[in-house]
């Protein structure tokens, strides 16, 4: 409970303008090992099949390195344009665009994100994120269809993600910075 009630006085004292940075410090020796291995397979993947809190945690840490992870679970209904290889975005437009204009027959084979982001294709513009259809019910449906689209990990990056990786597994200490 005590680090619930620091947490809290952390967040009072972040709203003052003057604060610039919060940084955050993560003893990943503490964490058990089912996490530990969710979290390495996130890195590893891009991919976060988790719970939303463990998810956002992943997609934060990776931000903090420069790196970018696509969160998947119930609450998540996108795909970050970030995550998408750029020579299927087009094609990934098209299908999702067409799925979404059939479907008009029911609305519910979408989210609320399908509208807007078929209004953003209308004007020309990039979408931000590709919905993801809800005929798409399980982890590992969804999961099969991002891959599909995903950008490959390599070079410099891969060299990233395994040293982030390691260090997880190794039980070190990582930091998070949060620019306010």
């Amino acid at each position: 409970m005590a680090i619930h009630a620091n947490v809290s006085n952390a967040f009072d004292v972040a709203k003052d303008n003057a604060v610039s940075t919060i940084n955050l410090t993560v003893d990943t020796s503490r964490w058990s090992s089912r996490k530990r291995n969710i979290v390495v397979k996130a890195i590893h993947t891009g991919v976060a099949v988790c719970g939303w809190d463990t998810g956002r945690f992943v997609e934060d840490l990776l931000k903090a390195h420069g790196l970018v992870t696509q969160r998947l679970n119930g609450w998540n209904d996108g795909i970050s344009i970030e995550y998408i290889k750029p020579s299927l975005r087009e094609e990934l437009y098209a299908y999702v665009a067409a799925m979404l204009k059939i479907s008009t027959l029911n609305p519910n084979d979408f989210y609320n994100s399908g509208n807007s982001f078929l209004r953003t294709l209308e004007r020309g513009d990039i979408p931000d994120t590709v919905p993801i259809p809800k005929a798409l019910k399980t982890s590992k449906e969804k999961y099969a269809f991002l891959k599909t689209y995903a950008r490959d990990i390599v070079g410099k990056e891969k060299r990233k993600r395994d040293e982030l990786a390691e260090a997880i597994m190794d039980g070190k200490t990582l930091s998070i910075s949060y620019d306010t």
